[in-house]
């Protein structure tokens, strides 16, 4: 876009002097001798530079400023009037954002001339700097459009997502919960929080989304013969309209307190009892029987306890409440939780 000025004035023989005073610059120049003229060609044309001055007929230099703000705002609006009080140029500056303001008489040659040249060089700043923006923005968007097409394409889009927001808003962190541990304990919890990663973003895992899974998954992940392991799952009827990801929420809460079970002990009998007798606020209790030995090795062991102290921040975050207490030979864990969606509150 070439450089150009409009030059706004009532009075004609000062609109002359300025075509004058700028007749061997290399520049376009429109004029107009009121408001109402100036609207016509700016809604024409656009100018880098707009020169006005306040006291217009039919459409005043306020209004001219305050259409260029809304629809032009690069261009440098520059004002040239006879007098101006404070509360004008107050409103000028913080409100209208003029460019600059020059009180009459003024050399055209010297500042005058300088400001407009100023002014060439900040409507063009601020274009390319509206030019990269959307450059960026597109080259953004290609890179998205990418990588989406590649996820998707072979059926990874989904789980590249969810391990994105997990891994952003994993609350289980050491430093979240303000555990001293040493470096050495710390990295104990770090492996323990991949694990819980790894296994959730497994690309073959499936939500469960009926209590029958939920039963299933966890008894074959959880019950080994060989190992000295056994899970019993008892049902008192069933879940009355379970809200959405209610099954998968209640694998979860079940997977990482067994986990946590079997990291205190390898051998276990562990009895989940699952209450839907209260239709929204079921209660779930895990009774898990282990040898003494290994209650003896878990008060002496300070990562697995503090271990215990995160799970139960974890679940608590899931559940209505959770209570976790272990006993010289078993460990006990009682929670109620909701199965229907929370009501939001109108405003």
């Amino acid at each position: 876009m070439r450089d150009n000025v409009l030059f706004i004035n009532r009075n004609h023989m000062e609109i002359q002097e300025f075509l004058n005073a700028m007749q061997d610059y290399d520049f376009e120049i429109d004029t107009a001798d009121s408001g109402l003229e100036a609207a016509i060609l700016l809604r024409k044309k656009n100018y880098k530079v707009v020169i006005t001055g306040m006291n217009l007929s039919t459409y005043d230099g306020m209004k001219l400023l305050a259409y260029l703000n809304g629809y032009s705002p690069y261009t440098a609006c520059i004002v040239y009037t006879t007098t101006i009080n404070l509360a004008q140029l107050r409103v000028l500056v913080n409100e209208r954002d003029v460019f600059r303001i020059f009180l009459k008489p003024v050399n055209y040659r010297g500042d005058f001339y300088h400001a407009i040249q100023d002014g060439f060089a900040y409507y063009d700043m601020r274009q390319a700097e509206q030019e990269e923006q959307k450059v960026l923005e597109l080259k953004q968007k290609s890179i998205e459009d990418i990588e989406t097409q590649e996820a998707t394409a072979t059926g990874e889009y989904e789980w590249k997502q969810m391990g994105q927001f997990m891994r952003r808003l994993l609350p289980w962190s050491v430093e979240n919960f303000q555990i001293p541990l040493n470096e050495e304990q710390k990295k104990l919890f770090n492996v323990f929080e991949q694990k819980i990663l790894d296994y959730y973003l497994e690309p073959d895992y499936a939500a469960c989304d009926n209590m029958e899974k939920v039963c299933g998954c966890i008894q074959e992940e959880f019950e080994t013969d060989d190992m000295g392991q056994q899970v019993i799952v008892n049902i008192n009827q069933r879940p009355v309209n379970p809200k959405n990801g209610f099954y998968e929420q209640l694998h979860f809460i079940l997977w990482i307190l067994l986990t946590q079970i079997a990291m205190i002990s390898p051998n276990y009998t562990v009895t989940i009892d699952m209450d839907f007798e209260l239709p929204f606020r079921p209660i779930i209790r895990i009774k898990a029987k282990v040898p003494e030995e290994k209650i003896k090795e878990y008060q002496e062991n300070r990562v697995v306890q503090d271990g215990v102290k995160v799970v139960s921040c974890i679940v608590e975050a899931f559940t209505e409440q959770c209570n976790i207490e272990i006993t010289p030979d078993r460990i006990v864990c009682q929670l109620q939780l909701r199965t229907e969606e929370r009501k939001k509150t109108k405003l």
